[in-house]
């Protein structure tokens, strides 16, 4: 499951999470590179509280060990998803687990929908909740 830091609380928006195996570089405005995962009308608990994706909208994902998967949450009429700017290196590592399971990294905010005018070292401002899983 994905939450996300949206602006407007109590607001109701349209999330569409998208993903696609390996990394983003140069694939940010090519809406045939990636699979919808997620759709979901929501409300917005506002800035600094996050807003969950229900469960029952999210298609599980399974990521193979030792693989890279990218994800793109975007809000369908408003760029109201909150992304912190960072002048770290693009698809540089910004965090990882104690264990080393999942790393995630330095991205990109899209300033249009569904996919366009890409901006680089951004941050995604939410929580992404995962389960390692024996294949």
């Amino acid at each position: 499951a994905i939450q996300s830091n949206i602006t407007g609380s109590g607001d109701v928006l349209y999330v569409e999470v998208f993903t696609k195996s390996d990394g983003y570089n140069g694939f940010e405005t090519d809406p045939k590179a990636w699979t919808k995962v997620a759709a979901s009308k929501l409300k917005s608990n506002g800035r600094g509280t996050f807003s969950r994706i229900p469960p029952e909208n999210f298609a599980g994902i399974y990521v193979k060990a030792n693989s890279m998967q990218s994800f793109y949450v975007t809000d369908t009429a408003n760029p109201t998803i909150i992304y912190t700017t960072d002048d770290k290196k693009k698809s540089s590592v910004l965090l990882s687990d104690k264990n080393s399971q999942i790393e995630l990294f330095v991205g990109s905010g899209i300033n249009s929908y569904p996919f366009g005018d890409p901006n680089p070292g951004r941050l995604f401002d939410g929580l992404f909740h995962f389960a390692p899983v024996a294949r």
